[in-house]
């Protein structure tokens, strides 16, 4: 529902009101609250979409070997933190993604496109003035480098990760 809502924009209120009203009826329902969040992200809501990914039961995704999920969820958690300039967010914030990334089975492990595109798209944000963008970029790239993805997503992650803001 939330994939073939969100094609077309007319429809995300629709897929919103879906999800939300999943929620209301069933609160352990980790799945609405999960796709929530990707809606809210996806039109850049990042507060809301914060909010939606910290409510999400990670044991629950554990639970059904979904690992990959709770991996894509803690990127995304980073990434919502980089847009909104959130204060808890550090070097070691990073680091501590690199490490799960780096750390999970193969099988398990997403391409995290998002950390990637929000270091681009977060160039002149003012959360790089208590944060070291150029200590950051080396920890996703060296964290990109070790994967197992593409050589031309590798390359993109190079190119985007160490220009100058």
């Amino acid at each position: 529902m939330y994939r073939s809502f969100c094609i077309d924009e007319r429809y995300g209120e629709r897929a919103e009101e879906y999800l939300r009203k999943a929620n209301g009826l069933n609160q352990d329902h980790q799945f609405a609250r999960l796709y929530l969040g990707h809606y809210y992200y996806d039109i850049g809501e990042y507060s809301r979409a914060l909010e939606c990914f910290e409510s999400v039961n990670e044991n629950y995704f554990r639970s059904i070997d979904q690992v990959w999920r709770v991996l894509k969820l803690h990127e995304l958690i980073l990434c919502c933190r980089m847009f909104v300039t959130s204060r808890d967010l550090t070097e070691g914030s990073f680091e501590t993604l690199a490490k799960e990334y780096l750390t999970a089975s193969s099988e398990d492990v997403p391409i995290p496109t998002e950390i990637l595109a929000a270091f681009a798209k977060t160039a002149n944000s003012s959360i790089w003035s208590t944060i070291d963008r150029e200590v950051v970029g080396k920890v996703v790239l060296e964290m990109i480098e070790r994967l197992d993805v593409s050589e031309a997503f590798k390359a993109s992650a190079r190119e985007t990760l160490s220009q100058p803001h």
